[in-house]
Order: structure tokens, then C-alpha cells, then sequence
């Protein structure tokens, strides 16, 4: 217990993804079997805590965990008369320098509720949600998505955590023609330019070719 979990599941049984999660970390994690029934999981997590892996299994399935004492209890939210608004908070750092971003955008996956982080980097958003994906984005970062169950996350103060987006392209290469206005002199003291390049040279009003030769630097 402990460990960082991961797994990769693609319409495997919800009840054998928890199995496999019990077995593998050791835990205690009680259910009833007819809440599992019928239920798929495409769920995906690498390097997660068991809080976060439970989370992301029980999204969008009607379930949630409650934790007592080192044993976690999963139990179906279809069954609540009413449904509380609760509030998700945070703060929003950029993950290189630790400094608060402010502006950005935080909004819940797939819904129209939203907040933009204050100068210190903070957001609240309300909602009436079991299970929720929250969205962070900010111009110049990568776009974070994180997944949220109630009632882990109630009441506290989340700290997330943004990285500048690294972009790559390919080398540019300007070049251009030289215009060459003066041709190789024959004679020391000589010097001469073709015609079509006269238009082409520095002029004040108009055009002076001598004036223009001046104007010329060198």
C-alpha cells in the first residue's frame, strides 16, 4: 500500500478493475456486488495514489469511496434524495517557479460552470456533481485535466500545478539574391553599374544618379 498505482483499462468489468486494485495494493475496499453489475470502466493512470486510482475507476459510474479507519467503502449516490452544492477550490501554479497564474481557465468537463483564477491564482467553482473532470488551461501551458469525486475533494484546498508547453519547430532559413550595382572596374579609378539598377538607388526628388552614388554607403 503505498505505491504508485497504474493501469490501463479498456471495457474490462468495473468489479474485476477493483479486484485487481485490492489485490495488487492489499487494501480493504468493501462493496456490494449489484452495485459493480453491468458496469465497464475505460479508465487510465499512471503513478497514482490509491485515493486518485478509486476516483478515476468510480467516475461517471453512480459510486463513490468513503474511507473508515484503513478500510474504504464504495456505495451508489443513486439513492440520494438531494443533491448538496459544493464548492471546488484551488490554486493554480505554474509547476517550474511555483509563482500563482493568474487568469486562467478553470471550468468543469463537459458543463458551462467555470471561474477564472484571481491575481493570486485562485479559483471557486460550485457544483452539484458526484464525479467531475476539472479543466485547467492558460495560454502558453499545457492543458491539465483532473479528476474529482465527491466527497474527497470538498472542502479543501486544491494546489494544481501547470507546465509551460514546449514547442519545437523545424530552422528557418532566409536568404536572397544579391543585387550587384556595380560591375568589376576595368581600369584603376573606374567605375561602372547597368542602367536597370539606377531606379533602385537612395534619391532625394529626383532622380541624380551622382547624388544617388553619394547616398551609397562605402
Amino acid at each position: 500500500m503505498g505505491h504508485p498505482i497504474g493501469f490501463d483499462y479498456k471495457n474490462v468489468p468495473l468489479k474485476t478493475a477493483l479486484d485487481s486494485l485490492i489485490e495488487a495494493q492489499r487494501v480493504s475496499v468493501v462493496y456490494q456486488d449489484h452495485h459493480l453489475e453491468g458496469k465497464q470502466t475505460s479508465a487510465r493512470c499512471i503513478d497514482c495514489t490509491l485515493e486518485d486510482a478509486l476516483n478515476i475507476l468510480l467516475l461517471d459510474q453512480s459510486l463513490q469511496w468513503k474511507k473508515k479507519g484503513k478500510q474504504f467503502i464504495i456505495v451508489s449516490t443513486l439513492h440520494s434524495k438531494t443533491k448538496n452544492e459544493f464548492v471546488i477550490k484551488g490554486i493554480v501554479r505554474d509547476g517550474l517557479t511555483g509563482e500563482p497564474i493568474p487568469y486562467a481557465n478553470v471550468h468543469i468537463y463537459n458543463t458551462h460552470r467555470g471561474d477564472i483564477t484571481n491575481s493570486d491564482g485562485y479559483f471557486s467553482i460550485a457544483s452539484k456533481l458526484d464525479s467531475c473532470f476539472l479543466n485547467i488551461s492558460y495560454i502558453g501551458y499545457e492543458t491539465v485535466q483532473i479528476p474529482l469525486l465527491f466527497p474527497e475533494f470538498i472542502d479543501t484546498l486544491r494546489v494544481i500545478e501547470i507546465f509551460p508547453k514546449v514547442i519545437r519547430a523545424e530552422g528557418i532559413t532566409v536568404a536572397g539574391d544579391d543585387i550587384e550595382f556595380f560591375s568589376q572596374p576595368l581600369q584603376t579609378g573606374q567605375l561602372s553599374f547597368s542602367p536597370r539598377h539606377i531606379a533602385s538607388l537612395p534619391k532625394l526628388g529626383e532622380t541624380d544618379v551622382f547624388r544617388s552614388l553619394k547616398l551609397l554607403p562605402g
